[in-house]
């Protein structure tokens, strides 16, 4: 039987990897969490300590799947399926599928209406097959493992190997909308995706 709840702010978050490429979440990040105060987070793995996934259940339950660099004796799951008010969840890092395999993500997520996943550390959401695809990128802004030209390059040719800022996103489950908060040494910036 799968629990079901009604009207939800889920954070979607992940590859933080601390300690090894970050000290700790951005001030922003913390405060903006506990401003927002969400009612679940979803944690898209490489969170590399459990410490991170402690510290995220101060402010609401959290759902973790194991990323590429957690630790196997960590317990975590390789994927979720998840029902927030009436919505259908995938939870996945998405290392299982290559880096930026987008397309086969969406597909193995059929009959979800989101798909939360990971590892390329870019943040970007977007509808592939039916499905909401929101790879909310790294909340501590580390560099991900990829070179130019891989398979996770942006549209500029940019590839996973560069810091990009830290990023998370929301999602309201009453509205649908996805909105993706970035900040750098310029602020805060926010994306909305009406859905």
């Amino acid at each position: 039987m799968r629990a079901v709840w009604t009207a939800m702010l889920i954070a979607c978050l992940g590859d933080t990897h601390i300690p090894e490429r970050a000290d700790r979440l951005p001030d922003w990040v913390w405060g903006k969490l506990m401003e927002l105060r969400p009612d679940r987070i979803l944690f898209t793995g490489d969170a590399t300590e459990e410490v991170v996934l402690l510290l995220l259940e101060r402010l609401a339950p959290v759902y973790a799947v194991r990323g590429n660099m957690d630790p196997v004796d960590m317990g975590l799951p390789g994927e979720l399926s998840l029902d927030f008010d009436g919505l259908r969840f995938m939870l996945i890092h998405g290392h299982q599928f290559g880096r930026g395999a987008y397309g086969a993500l969406a597909r193995h997520a059929e009959g979800h209406d989101f798909l939360v996943c990971g590892h390329t550390h870019a943040c970007k959401t977007f509808k592939e097959g039916g499905v909401v695809v929101i790879n909310p990128g790294s909340a501590t802004g580390a560099w991900g493992g990829g070179t130019v030209g891989d398979a996770s390059a942006d549209e500029g040719g940019r590839g996973g190997g560069e810091v990009t800022g830290a990023s998370f996103a929301t999602v309201d489950t009453e509205t649908r909308q996805v909105v993706i908060f970035k900040g750098d040494k310029h602020g805060i910036k926010n994306q909305r995706l009406q859905e």
